[in-house]
């Protein structure tokens, strides 16, 4: 995963990128589409080898490793994050791990309240 800066330093480079992106053609959602449903099939019948092939022809990415996303991607693009955002998310992840917390003391009984 590549991730590009779209302000500061990196602003200029990220306008160059996303232009290359643009000229890449104009196809329109109806001739691309047949390609992405066989391409979605074919990952979901192959999967990780399929989606390697694909992130190799696509991408230029060549193995598991270079799927994975380093802490300090992650930690760059939590940085980035704008503070809001970031508490949202933290506050999510607090009431997902509070919810399967309780869910996982449950199991077995019937969480069902009469009402």
């Amino acid at each position: 995963m590549k991730i590009i800066r779209t302000k500061g330093r990196g602003a200029r480079q990220a306008a160059e990128i996303i232009s290359a992106l643009e000229r890449r053609g104009s196809a329109t959602l109806d001739t691309v589409l047949p390609a992405v449903k066989r391409i979605i099939a074919d990952v979901r019948k192959g999967g990780d080898r399929a989606l390697l092939r694909y992130a190799q022809r696509f991408d230029g990415l060549v193995g598991p490793d270079a799927l994975r996303v380093s802490s300090e991607e992650m930690a760059s693009a939590w940085q980035s994050t704008n503070i809001d955002l970031q508490a949202a998310l933290t506050a999510a992840a607090d009431q997902i791990r509070k919810f399967a917390t309780r869910q996982m003391r449950n199991r077995g009984r019937n969480l069902l309240v009469p009402g």
